[in-house]
């Protein structure tokens, strides 16, 4: 088992866009040019099934997500979620959460990974468990950039229209999958390295990590039962 009440995995961001100057200083990011962001949730089969395209390009990934409409709605309606299931073999309740990486906040209904600094070897485990788990999402952007390999580059045209293309090619991506099935595992593998490599590159956002430190009980307590879960007998791989 990694998360088997895992319901979407949220997705890193890419720069989709070169802007205009004349666009504000809001689009200019720390790599040194005007850009928009393209941030996805992703499903267990490579599928977009939310995407939010034109947030500036200075925003971090949290200042991105909370910014989005899909926060507005998981915010609001996170009761609207399906009940929690019962881990296989304990009594542990796990409820319906997305995945993301750090730059996330912890709430009940996203599990991020343990921060870097200092980590248990338990914590160590449970980021390991998470990151396997996330790679779904990371493999949906990989084939689609190594696809469309525009998104890899600036998109020199007006800011409506960056945006445009970027939702084209999310849909034209799920529809592909539609009618040809998942990636077999040489396109993912190729897909991953070429996404790796361009994330490496991409520019390291500046995020004031204060507020992303807040977070309720109850998120805590459920990162740590699945870590405590994922390091016993039971839970173990």
């Amino acid at each position: 088992m990694e998360f088997s009440a895992c319901c979407w995995l949220l997705g890193w961001k890419t720069s989709t866009g070169k802007v205009s100057r004349k666009s504000g200083s809001m689009f200019f990011n720390y790599k040194g040019y005007y850009s928009i962001v393209l941030q996805g949730v992703a499903d267990a089969n490579y599928k977009f099934i939310f995407v939010d395209v034109g947030a500036y390009g200075k925003q971090s990934d949290s200042g991105t997500f909370l910014a989005s409409d899909l926060y507005d709605i998981l915010d609001n309606y996170k009761n609207s979620l399906p009940l929690p299931t019962k881990i296989k073999d304990t009594e542990i309740d796990m409820p319906y959460v997305m995945l993301a990486d750090d730059a996330y906040p912890l709430k009940e209904y996203i599990l991020k990974p343990y921060s870097k600094r200092q980590l248990t070897h338990e914590e160590m485990i449970f980021n390991y468990r998470l990151s396997r788990c996330r790679r779904c999402v990371e493999c949906a952007f990989g084939i689609m950039c190594t696809k469309w390999r525009l998104l890899y580059k600036p998109i020199e045209t007006k800011i409506e229209k960056a945006e445009n293309i970027a939702k084209a090619i999310t849909l034209l991506h799920n529809i592909i999958i539609d009618l040809d099935g998942s990636p077999n595992a040489m396109a993912i593998e190729e897909a991953m390295e070429s996404f790796e490599f361009q994330k490496k590159n991409q520019e390291i956002t500046n995020i004031s990590r204060k507020s992303l430190n807040r977070y309720s009980n109850d998120a805590k307590q459920l990162r740590d039962t699945l870590k405590s879960y994922f390091n016993s007998p039971i839970g173990k791989i």
